[in-house]
């Protein structure tokens, strides 16, 4: 899963001294890539080019994770509360049909 390597990376960084918005942002980008290398071995669209709620989702729980982390809370509450951000995002995301821009191109709608 795309948030499982996003949220294990974050939090690696974290433990290593890794400033937290750097730790953020390298979670965010290995977990995309993840989704990307998926998504192209698969012969799909990568979701992340789609503009589906996806990578922001993502980036809303390594921020709950940093931010949690660094107010000194439990690793294992870490964990669940940055997981439940990131399902509720995608769960209302998908439910009410919540898209960002796309980048066009000719299959775009």
């Amino acid at each position: 899963s795309t948030f499982r390597a996003d949220l294990i990376l974050t939090l690696i960084c974290l433990e290593a001294g890794v400033p937290g918005w750097v730790s953020g942002v390298l979670g965010v980008v290995t977990g995309a890539g993840d989704g990307v290398i998926r998504d192209v071995l698969a012969r799909e669209r990568p979701l992340v080019l789609v503009s589906e709620i996806y990578a922001v989702a993502a980036l809303a729980g390594a921020a709950t994770a940093v931010i949690l982390t660094k107010q000194a809370v439990e690793p294992v509450v870490v964990r669940w509360v940055s997981v439940a951000v990131v399902l509720v995002i995608r769960l209302v995301a998908v439910r009410r049909q919540w898209t960002l821009p796309g980048f066009g191109g000719a299959d775009s709608p």
